[in-house]
């Protein structure tokens, strides 16, 4: 089975279970309130996680001047 074959058949599988696995559940009841704080929460960890890490990536870019074209300190004059 090439690649491709997989991922289509992965894809497939995927979306049986969205549509067949809600069919096998009981009744459903909404979230309490320190459940529903807990997406928020995440998403900002996930966020601040993110944000954090791609500035120090950027500032070795910039520092490094070998991956961007960037002006050394030197030759600003």
């Amino acid at each position: 089975m090439d690649q491709g074959t997989a991922t289509v058949l992965l894809f497939l599988v995927v979306v049986a279970i969205i549509f067949f696995l809600p069919l096998a559940m009981g009744p459903v009841h909404p979230p309490s309130f320190p459940v529903l704080l807990i997406f928020p929460v995440v998403l900002g960890a996930i966020w601040a996680f993110l944000n954090h890490a791609t500035k120090i990536i950027s500032h070795r870019v910039v520092w490094s001047g070998r991956i961007c074209n960037c002006h050394t300190r030197d030759s600003l004059g």
